[in-house]
């Protein structure tokens, strides 16, 4: 209990929780006779295991459905797929070295995460080193996703960014009969695409087009929709650029 306070109050360190320590008043209100000191929660944290952490998953998701109540009368839902670089301090274990854009060179974890895009509610998540690619087991990890989906569910739909697209991924996707938008970087060759397309402005700025793009080992072209930020034109005359955002 100690350490869901620490997590709602957004303390980030072990060592942030002196404060809870030496908040009386907090401990008071919370019910607490004492909070514990950092080696205490060290210790705890140390005995946990990964078939505790997959029973701690359990137990979450379990707590979802209830309070969803199986998400009754739902017929569709959208899965955001999301991976986030975590820096490491000290010897951290499986802690180690890859894309990490704040703190380049240092060690890192590289977890995966699933959220329910109506809702917000975490649905599932895997631990990764810092060296793993974002779409890495990720074919797998949806697969796992959608064991957690009720039946009555028949419409799924899926959001990643630019990490994700991969053609392989796609196919997955398609095969699974999962609707999805996946952004994709601005990469020369696609820019080349753009060249002649005629974009439609809906306002506030932004304009869109579309094309059909055929990537490097796809079998069949798919829909790339293109989005113009017209109202970042104007940097142009200031020495600045605007990119334009791709989604598949």
């Amino acid at each position: 209990m100690c350490l869901l306070y620490a997590v709602i109050l957004d303390l980030k360190r072990q060592s942030d929780t002196l404060m809870l320590r030496l908040d009386k008043v907090f401990q008071r209100i919370a019910g607490l006779d004492d909070y514990p000191v950092q080696s205490t929660i060290s210790r705890f944290l140390k005995s946990f295991r990964v078939e505790t952490a997959k029973g701690i998953a359990k137990v979450n998701h379990s707590l979802l459905m209830k309070a969803r109540r199986d998400f009754e009368g739902w017929s569709k839902i959208t899965l955001d797929l999301d991976s986030h670089v975590r820096t490491a301090y000290g010897h951290q274990q499986r802690a180690s070295v890859g894309y990490n854009p704040k703190k380049p060179g240092r060690a890192s974890f590289h977890p995966l995460f699933c959220f329910i895009g109506e809702t917000r509610d975490f649905l599932h998540g895997i631990f990764r080193t810092g060296k793993a690619h974002t779409s890495r087991g990720v074919k797998r990890f949806v697969d796992e996703c959608l064991k957690r989906i009720p039946d009555g569910i028949r419409e799924i739909y899926l959001r990643a960014d630019s990490g994700f697209y991969n053609g392989n991924f796609l196919s997955y996707l398609e095969k699974k009969g999962i609707l999805y938008a996946i952004a994709v970087k601005l990469y020369p060759w696609i820019q080349m695409e753009l060249v002649g397309l005629n974009y439609r402005d809906i306002g506030g700025g932004v304009s869109v087009g579309e094309m059909w793009y055929t990537g490097i080992g796809w079998e069949e072209p798919r829909r790339m929709v293109v989005i113009l930020l017209t109202r970042n034109l104007n940097l142009l005359y200031n020495g600045f650029m605007h990119k334009t955002g791709l989604c598949d």
